[in-house]
């Protein structure tokens, strides 16, 4: 079927409803967004207006119209059945029938929002590829980030595949990437290589989710395959991406002597090819999560305050590598100790970008939220 509809439901706040729900215009998202085939699930999601909330949120439900013949330079995916692949038949009520829509997705608000016999709000609207040409900066540094190929040839096949599941990974879909990349069957060995960096990737960023030295493990293993792979086919950018990861992992298994020295060999090999200041930064920080888990603390800061001044030159401002500095230099106040103020700011201005990016359920969200808590908690007892 080439036009469908699919739903959203969600939480917002009246002066958000009022946002987004007024006349018609047009509405376009900074980071993903999750749909769902499911109306019911849809609502469930949202709730209703007698459900007893903690804050003066409204429940909302968005309609939305895709015409695939509409919307040739959107990008969406239906992903349900990789949530699915272990069960013998689905259960209708638990399917997601999850349809996926890329970054810079835009939509045609249709009317006025109004209200159902349960008081959510509906927002009717309609894909629609008008208004593209003002995306974000975001989506365009995204779009570049998102394969290591470096084979123009390959870009119509399996980098294709790639790029849904690096989309996979961004929206904190772990488990779905590493399902949908279980199925792809490389033909070459930059192939083999995206696809081993890409398993570990996902599995480096849900290793909360299982047991640590399990899947942090299992990344290593993968991460070096890709290298060996990316190094006899040339590829040096992927090469330096790989070991940027390796030395990630190894912060995770605080080996730090290992990290640092794969930091450094992918800062020199990033060092070598033009545009890669954004990556050069991200070894930055990551050198300062290294001084901060040897307690180098003034070391780390210096480190983190680098890496921010240089994402700052060459990234827009809601970006995730941006959110991910303050981040950084929340956790370096937080563990110098006496410095709970300002933790609290830097923690709070990674939240307010994460939140432009990411849906409300991401796992860096959440585990943002849980450091916040942390960190008022420490705050509210140095008063006492």
């Amino acid at each position: 079927m080439s036009v469908f509809t699919v739903y959203r439901g969600q939480r917002c706040s009246p002066e958000e409803l009022e946002r987004i729900g007024g006349g018609i215009g047009f509405i376009a998202t900074n980071g993903f967004l999750s749909t769902t085939l499911n109306r019911r699930l849809a609502e469930t999601f949202a709730g209703s207006a007698n459900d007893p909330q903690d804050d003066d949120s409204v429940a909302v439900l968005f309609e939305i119209t895709v015409d695939l013949n509409q919307i040739s330079s959107t990008v969406l995916a239906y992903i349900s059945h990789l949530g699915n692949l272990d069960k013998e038949e689905d259960d209708e009520e638990d399917n997601e029938e999850e349809v996926l829509f890329g970054l810079g997705a835009r939509f045609k608000r249709e009317g006025r929002c109004v209200q159902d016999e349960e008081g959510r709000w509906i927002v009717k609207m309609q894909a629609t590829d008008r208004g593209q040409e003002i995306a974000s900066d975001y989506v365009s540094h995204w779009l570049t980030e998102m394969s290591n190929f470096s084979s123009p040839s390959s870009l119509h096949s399996t980098s294709l595949k790639m790029i849904l599941s690096q989309l996979l990974i961004e929206m904190g879909k772990y488990e779905k990437a590493i399902k949908f990349l279980d199925l792809i069957l490389p033909t070459t060995d930059e192939e083999r290589a995206n696809r081993c960096f890409g398993l570990a990737d996902a599995k480096l960023s849900c290793f909360e989710d299982q047991d640590r030295l399990t899947a942090v493990g299992e990344a290593v293993a993968l991460l070096t395959e890709a290298l060996g792979l990316f190094v006899s086919s040339k590829n040096q950018l992927g090469a330096a991406n790989t070991q940027r990861r390796l030395a990630d992992a190894f912060v995770l298994r605080e080996e730090y002597k290992l990290a640092k020295d794969n930091y450094h060999q992918a800062h020199r090999i990033y060092s070598e090819i033009r545009g890669q200041e954004a990556n050069i930064a991200s070894c930055i920080n990551g050198l300062g999560d290294v001084y901060l888990g040897e307690k180098s603390y003034e070391q780390a800061g210096k480190l983190y305050q680098d890496a921010l001044k240089k994402r700052r030159q060459c990234l827009p401002d809601e970006h995730p590598a941006i959110a991910r500095s303050y981040y950084s230099l929340g956790r370096y106040y937080y563990f110098k100790g006496n410095n709970e103020e300002n933790a609290r700011t830097m923690v709070k201005e990674a939240m307010v970008r994460k939140r432009k990016i990411y849906p409300p359920e991401h796992p860096s969200i959440l585990r943002n939220t849980r450091f916040l808590k942390t960190v008022l908690a420490a705050e509210k007892a140095a008063r006492n």
